[in-house]
């Protein structure tokens, strides 16, 4: 039976006793609470190892998919004056020690002279056990994961101007032209979306060897190639039109004989969703999904998840 804590407006004259004796009682418990928690993290670690031995999951041990389900279930449960952004931290750093118990695993950041911040946005979601190697350009940061030097990619969300590569063709370009083999994007940085405060200041998507999976509430990415007669309005539509949920649009007119377009769109999408040919039949060339990823938000306001009302 837990010892019974004081209320938590209580004061030395109603609870009758010292305050140095109500500190004591309190830190006790907590004292108690810590032994239980590190228990149960102990407990975890055991059933994982016994996983990892089983050999049930195969390749990287990384599944942002089922990551963002057990943090949904967790924000849904969520109560009391704890942060939820410091819930997430907590069970993060949680989940990415437990990965690394399954498989060693290693992240390539496209970190530029300009754009240091990828870095620390990198150490914030994979913790700090996971080894982190920064690459000057986007190529760099692709070629790594590609030959299995490196376990995941960070790469910059296109069309943000902080992440700019002056000297290089956008790097989705290389998923469009099919040069990226066997990779997907299967997460975007941060994960969980604070909307109820100003944009991030940077954001990134995360590539690995892996097919995504859904996660029950995702956002996908499109690649497509079309007349550069069409302006962007009219791309915009023609993705609406093949029955997408358009979040967002980047247009790449490097090159005259055709405009390449990279749309964010809601849902998960797969490689032979029909939308893709209806996408196609509206003039759309070579469309392709780039991958997928799972969303979290939550109103940082009440601290409470909640849905996005973009969504």
């Amino acid at each position: 039976m837990s010892p019974e804590l004081p209320p938590r407006d209580a004061t030395p004259e109603r609870l009758g006793v010292s305050t140095p004796d109500t500190l004591s009682k309190i830190r006790q418990e907590i004292d108690r609470l810590d032994d239980q928690i590190h228990d149960l993290i102990v407990a975890r670690a055991d059933l994982v190892t016994r996983l990892a031995k089983s050999g049930a999951k195969q390749g990287i041990p990384y599944r942002p998919a089922r990551e963002a389900q057990i943090l949904r279930r967790l924000l849904k449960r969520h109560r009391g004056p704890l942060p939820a952004e410091a819930l997430m931290g907590i069970w993060r750093e949680i989940l990415s020690s437990m990965t690394l118990i399954q498989a060693p695993m290693s992240v390539a950041v496209w970190s530029a002279d300009h754009a240091p911040q990828y870095l620390a946005l990198t150490r914030d979601h994979f913790g700090a056990g996971v080894r982190v190697r920064a690459l000057q350009s986007s190529a760099q940061v692709l070629a790594a994961v590609e030959t299995g030097q490196m376990s995941l990619g960070v790469l910059p969300v296109p069309g943000d101007t902080a992440a700019a590569e002056p000297t290089e063709v956008p790097w989705w370009l290389r998923f469009l032209r099919g040069d990226a083999h066997d990779l997907s994007i299967v997460a975007r940085l941060p994960l969980l979306t604070a909307w109820a405060e100003a944009p991030q200041k940077v954001a990134a998507f995360v590539v690995a060897r892996l097919v995504p999976e859904p996660s029950g509430n995702d956002d996908s990415l499109v690649a497509f190639e079309c007349s550069p007669s069409l302006d962007d309005t009219a791309i915009g539509n023609l993705v609406s039109d093949a029955g997408f949920q358009l979040r967002s649009l980047v247009v790449y007119r490097g090159e005259p004989a055709a405009v390449a377009c990279l749309a964010e769109v809601a849902g998960h999408v797969s490689a032979a969703a029909p939308r893709l040919s209806d996408l196609a039949r509206r003039g759309a060339l070579r469309p392709c999904v780039l991958g997928a990823w799972p969303v979290l938000s939550v109103n940082v306001a009440s601290s409470v998840p909640t849905e996005d009302p973009t969504r």
